[in-house]
């Protein structure tokens, strides 16, 4: 039976200690998901409500931001519009820096973002880049000069083909014993 009743389904979830679980979601009218009044206040409860609403909510830009300001998490719940909106983004990694792994792969694969999010650190660009970013130089050299363990980042075939040249002896020697133990 669907519930249309908006303040009684509020309080409800407010006083749940599961949230929004499976079997609030059997209560709850359909049409609720689409309510941006009805999701705004259930975001505000808890930002992670955010996955139930509806794919039009999902790409309302203020329902999300109040969404990051409880869980910056919530970001991969928003429309993919969203997840490539810098602000958004920016918001969100404030907030929570592991959030980042939920950007689209655009900003994710965009150097020039990266750096500006992480402040060109380069450990914060290297584990939070896109994978196809983290074999060029730039990313990867600076990350594994300022910790080596960052090789094992990669499978031994992309260890053997990694320009180290830049690298000090003892940070090539790291990198060789980390191909050692890959392949062991």
């Amino acid at each position: 039976k669907f519930c249309k009743d908006k303040r009684l389904l509020l309080r409800v979830l407010k006083k749940s200690a599961w949230g929004w679980s499976d079997e609030f979601d059997e209560y709850i009218h359909p049409e609720l998901k689409d309510d941006l009044a009805f999701m705004k206040e259930a975001v505000k409860l808890s930002g992670e409500n955010l996955f139930h609403a509806s794919p039009r909510l999902k790409d309302n830009k203020s329902l999300v931001n109040l969404a990051l300001e409880k869980k910056a998490h919530a970001l991969k719940y928003a429309s993919h519009r969203l997840k490539n909106d810098k602000a958004i983004v920016l918001k969100a990694v404030k907030k929570t820096p592991s959030s980042f792994k939920h950007a689209s792969k655009e900003l994710r694969s965009n150097i020039k973002f990266l750096k500006k999010t992480f402040n060109s650190e380069p450990l914060g660009m290297f584990h939070n880049c896109h994978c196809s970013l983290r074999k060029q130089p730039e990313i990867y050299i600076p990350a594994i000069k300022k910790n080596p363990g960052c090789v094992f980042r990669f499978s031994p075939n992309v260890i053997l083909k990694l320009n180290i040249e830049e690298l000090s002896k003892n940070t090539r020697s790291s990198v060789f014993e980390a191909y050692q133990q890959k392949v062991e």
